[in-house]
């Protein structure tokens, strides 16, 4: 970060920008020496003569540092920075360059809340953008090269999966790959470069070489599969969704948290209420959290609630370990869940997608509380170890799916009940649980192809439990799940796990509750009188846990799945909930 001693000049200017005139040298190593030069946005946009680059690098650790002369001010910077600007200096012409670090005041608030919100107009101006990923190591050398030939692989399935090894090595699993700020630079350049070292390569060949043979990304680790992802928000452009790429860059790093949301704002067109001028680094990140939560509850391209953001609330750590002020049903998305997975869509009954979308909610402050309706349906009265996906586990899927007998279904559920209420007593072993929960999932293994099956839904239970609930039902729950849990559902059929905890709830005042009371049921088109009355109600306050699965709705027979149909319909057995 720049040194706070520089005396930066003020913008003047409502897109006023600096930059960075990098003074030639032949030296590598030479120390740096350039100007800060301000200008606008717009008038780089109509300079085709002396465009400017910009640098997508990570600033690094701040303790490690070095310096650049700013017009005879000795500057520090940190070294990444430094090396970057060493590696693209050019040794006869001035090199005109934006630098988040250098070209704004990190000091300044209200100068790097208005900066930040124009940061996706300042990499749609630049001519160029060069992702600078640090040293050229023997790895990284030969995969770029290949990349800047234009090397085509030919089917050979021995290369594809050496030169992806090579790629995951060299370049991949760099820290910028996986940085808050470098999706927005990439998705909105119009001419990315990869560099490392001195040797640079265009974004799209370093994309043709390593995406383009379909067997590499079938053998290849998490690192290819996000490189695909980062090139597809960009080929998206306009079409990102703001709750997608939060799903998916979720826990990635950032020196400041609240950059994982800031950093996406530019990209995000199709919803208005995603705008940069959400910047506002006075906040504090529970507070962002909270507002972004709220917005994509609201927004109307929130298309399935089987994947509504309070699914994602849960990321394995108990609620008092969260961050002070954020409320139970907002993500952290600085971090990561504790589950790998969400169950795939096929495999979640239909009665759970196809909700009401008439059942609104409605939020109060102090503390942020989501006032919505719902119904208790059950308790949690034991579960079982967090699940692990281990090869004991397959096999004995593999081997249960060649002997089991539909008929057989109530008898092993009986049995399956029996054995996870000894769970909680026996201190089991890990081994009696694999064939514990093999037998459970047993029935749906005949409803899908069993690849697909170990595929997607072993990595959906690895993080969360199994548990028993008073009712006799099995249902999969998060890990911070504990007896005495409730299962509910609200906003919709999704059923969630929620916790009582009464010394800590809020004292909201009648007046505001009646107030958010009224508020839902006019949204639902229904007249105050009857049970539905203008009265302030008593409000079932709750901490949310996460998303249930009741997975027995799979094997039962649909018309004795009468619970879900008669709380459509039968209004009464709504109860006003508030979770905070």
């Amino acid at each position: 970060m720049a040194q706070s001693s520089f005396p930066y000049q003020p913008l003047e200017e409502n897109d006023s920008i600096r930059l960075l005139y990098l003074q030639p040298s032949e030296k590598h190593d030479a120390d740096l020496h350039g100007s800060l030069v301000h200008t606008t946005i717009h008038e780089r946009s109509y300079d085709l003569h002396t465009p400017f680059t910009a640098l997508s690098y990570v600033w690094g650790d701040p303790t490690i540092t070095s310096f650049i002369y700013i017009d005879d001010h000795h500057v520090t910077i940190t070294a990444s920075l430094a090396a970057a600007l060493r590696d693209i200096r050019d040794s006869s012409l001035v090199f005109r360059i934006w630098a988040d670090a250098l070209c704004i005041d990190q000091n300044n608030i209200p100068e790097r809340n208005q900066q930040v919100k124009q940061m996706g107009s300042i990499y749609q101006a630049a001519g160029h953008t060069i992702i600078h990923l640090g040293l050229l190591t023997s790895e990284a050398e030969l995969v770029l090269l290949k990349a800047r030939s234009r090397h085509v692989l030919k089917g050979e399935t021995e290369e594809i999966i050496q030169l992806t090894k090579q790629a995951e090595v060299g370049i991949l699993l760099r820290p910028w790959f996986t940085r808050a700020w470098i999706l927005q630079e990439l998705v909105l350049s119009r001419d990315p470069w990869v560099q490392c070292g001195k040797l640079r390569v265009r974004w799209t060949d370093l994309c043709a070489l390593l995406l383009g043979q379909q067997e590499g990304l079938e053998s290849a680790g998490m690192a290819l599969k996000v490189l695909k992802d980062m090139d597809s928000a960009r080929s998206r452009g306009a079409e990102n969704s703001l709750y997608d790429i939060l799903r998916a860059r979720r826990g990635f790093g950032a020196s400041d948290k609240r950059d994982i949301v800031y950093a996406l704002l530019g990209l995000i067109k199709q919803d208005k209420a995603f705008s940069p001028e959400l910047v506002d680094y006075s906040m504090s990140l529970s507070r962002v959290y909270t507002i972004v939560a709220e917005l994509i509850l609201r927004s109307p391209l929130q298309q399935e609630w089987t994947e509504t953001v309070l699914s994602h609330a849960d990321d394995g750590r108990e609620l008092q370990d969260r961050p002070d002020g954020l409320p139970s049903w907002a993500p952290d998305w600085s971090v990561l869940p504790s589950y790998k997975a969400q169950f795939p869509k096929q495999m979640i009954p239909e009665e759970y997608t196809s909700c009401w979308a008439g059942i609104p909610f409605h939020c109060i402050d102090n503390p942020p509380t989501l006032l919505t309706l719902g119904s208790h349906f059950d308790t949690i009265e034991v579960v079982s170890p967090a699940f692990q996906w281990t090869p004991a586990i397959i096999q004995q899927l593999e081997r249960t799916v060649k002997t089991f007998e539909l008929r057989d279904l109530e008898l092993e559920v009986r049995k399956l009940f029996e054995e996870l209420k000894g769970l909680d007593k026996a201190g089991v072993q890990h081994s009696s649980f694999e064939l514990f929960l093999s037998r459970f999932m047993s029935p749906f293994l005949r409803m899908y192809d069993v690849l697909e099956f170990l595929k997607h839904v072993g990595t959906a239970m690895e993080g969360r439990r199994l548990a028993l609930t008073e009712k006799g039902c099995i249902v999969v729950v998060p890990s911070c799940t504990r007896p005495g849990d409730e299962c509910v559902y609200f906003a919709g059929f999704r059923p969630f796990i929620v916790r009582n905890t009464p010394k800590q709830q809020p004292q909201h005042s009648n007046g505001l509750i009646q107030s958010a009371w009224l508020f839902l049921i006019l949204n639902m088109g229904i007249q105050p009188d009857g049970i539905w009355d203008a009265k302030t109600p008593a409000i079932e306050y709750r901490r949310l846990i996460g998303a249930c699965y009741n997975f027995q709705d799979f094997f039962s027979d649909p018309q004795k799945i009468g619970f879900l149909r008669h709380f459509a319909i039968n209004l009464t057995l709504l109860l006003p909930f508030g979770i905070y």
